[in-house]
């Protein structure tokens, strides 16, 4: 449900006045990792706009290590489907 994060419920528990502080702090620590995931990520586009394809595993080299994660990526894709 929470993905990982699930200390945060506990953090939360244990502010005992400083709830606001604490969501405060939160939201400040998310917006700041969302901002540079985006700014990092429209450089990256902007450097290497003409050399990306629309799939990442096709901007991938041909070779075995990429053909064992394209597999992994179908085999991942296969079993996220209901049987």
């Amino acid at each position: 449900m929470f993905e990982g994060n699930s200390i945060i419920i506990e953090i939360y528990h244990q502010a005992d006045n400083s709830k606001v502080e604490f969501f405060t702090t939160y939201v400040i620590s998310g917006s700041l990792i969302m901002s540079l995931i985006i700014m990092m990520g429209t450089m990256s586009y902007l450097a290497f706009a003409q050399y990306t394809k629309s799939l990442i595993l096709l901007n991938m080299p041909s070779g075995t290590a990429s053909f064992v994660i394209q597999l992994a990526y179908i085999f991942a894709l296969i079993m996220s489907s209901g049987l």
